[in-house]
């Protein structure tokens, strides 16, 4: 039976193969990332944490398709003040019930959901734990004093909405009907739009 990876052999095997992303200068492996913004940008910095149990069930999304739900969070984020994603870091706290290859399909699968924007992780930590949960942190880049905010809304203007509102809590709320919890009841489309929901960035 082989030995169980150390730290930093999981660490490796972790960030293996991960996109590369434009401006790192030094990406995952050191101690700190180092990142070169564009000239006449400013920095927008977003941060969400993703907890088994609470914000996803394993019987209803497998680790990659969590990885590529949670990566969406912070992508809207930065979409909602103009900016453009660049660099990621990701802290994975991995309970005993995931294995390697679940840990590397969850941040593979994020890391690639990122790279379709533009971004790239560029470290992070990796910690034991009794329960799942991921922190991602997304920086972005905006032209320098362009960044939208929810304090430039005025009487008047226009809002608008994309996609469906309402697909994720349809989702949720279908798949829990019934015991056991099951996506095999829920309508096609919803499960397309909460299992892979579609980058507001461009």
């Amino acid at each position: 039976m082989p030995e169980p990876l150390g730290e930093f052999d999981r660490i490796r095997a972790l960030i293996a193969g991960l996109p590369q992303g434009e401006g790192v200068v030094v990406g995952p492996g050191d101690d700190a990332a180092v990142l070169r913004m564009r000239d006449a940008h400013d920095l927008v910095v977003t941060t969400d944490t993703f907890v088994e149990g609470r914000h996803f069930r394993r019987e209803l999304l497998s680790p990659a398709e969590a990885g590529v739900r949670f990566a969406a969070a912070n992508r809207s984020d930065l979409a909602a003040m103009a900016a453009l994603p660049r660099w990621a870091t990701l802290a994975l706290v991995l309970p005993p019930s995931w294995s390697a290859a679940a840990a590397a399909a969850f941040e593979h699968a994020c890391a690639h959901a990122l790279a379709a924007d533009g971004a790239a992780i560029v470290g992070g930590n990796l910690s034991a734990g009794d329960t799942f949960s991921a922190t991602l942190t997304l920086m972005g880049e905006v032209r320098r004093d362009a960044a939208w905010t929810r304090a430039g809304a005025r009487a008047g203007d226009v809002l608008a909405v994309t996609g469906v509102p309402g697909s994720a809590a349809a989702f949720v709320a279908i798949a829990l009907w019934g015991s056991p919890p099951s996506r095999e009841r829920v309508p096609a489309a919803i499960t397309e739009r909460f299992v892979s929901p579609s980058s507001r960035v461009a």
